[in-house]
C-alpha cells in the first residue's frame, strides 16, 4: 500500500513489486470521492496521484507493462485544459494542486468539491493522454478508464467459472 500523494512512497511499492517479479499490470484507483473533502484534498488526491503513479511505473515498466487509471466518468470533466497546465505537471507538481485549487474554489463554496472533481478528472484524461506516447515509445501502455469498468471487469474476474 502507498499514499498517492507521496512520490517516494509510490516509488517504494513499485521497487517492491518489481523485485517479487516483471510488473505486468497497474491499476491506480486513487483519489477521493467523498463530496464532503476540501477542493485542495480531491485535486491533491487525484492529481498528485496521477503524477506520482504515472512516474513510478514508468520507472519500473517493461515491454507490455500497462497503467490503467481510473476515473470518474467523462462526463464530469472540463472540456479542455490549457496547455500550460500540462507543463506544471513533472516541473511543479505542488503549483499545479495549488493553481487547480484556486480554480476550484472560484465558484461558490457548495460546489466547489465538484469543481475539484471536474478540474482534476480533465487534468486525468489529459495527462494520460499525453503521457501514453511516453508509455507507447517504452513499449508499455497507458489507459485511462471509468472506475466503473475497473470495478465490473474485478466482477467478472471474481465469478467462478461455470
Amino acid at each position: 500500500m502507498a499514499d498517492v500523494t507521496d512520490l517516494r512512497s509510490v516509488e517504494a511499492l513499485m521497487l517492491a513489486a518489481r523485485e517479487a517479479g516483471p510488473v505486468v499490470s497497474v491499476v491506480h484507483a486513487g483519489g477521493t470521492t467523498d463530496s464532503a473533502d476540501s477542493p485542495e484534498a480531491i485535486v491533491r488526491a487525484r492529481v498528485l496521484g496521477t503524477i506520482n503513479v504515472t512516474a513510478a511505473t514508468l520507472a519500473v515498466a517493461g515491454l507490455g507493462t500497462t497503467l490503467v487509471h481510473a476515473s470518474s466518468a467523462a462526463a464530469t470533466a472540463l472540456p479542455v485544459l490549457p496547455r500550460w497546465v500540462f507543463r506544471l505537471a513533472p516541473a511543479d507538481p505542488e503549483g499545479l494542486v495549488a493553481t487547480l485549487t484556486r480554480l476550484a474554489t472560484l465558484c461558490p463554496a457548495r460546489r466547489a468539491p465538484a469543481a475539484a472533481h471536474a478540474i482534476s478528472t480533465s487534468f486525468l484524461l489529459g495527462y494520460t493522454a499525453r503521457m501514453g506516447e511516453v508509455f507507447d515509445s517504452c513499449g508499455a501502455r497507458l489507459r485511462s478508464t471509468p472506475a466503473e469498468s475497473v470495478v465490473e471487469l474485478c466482477r467478472h474476474d471474481l465469478v467462478p467459472a461455470a
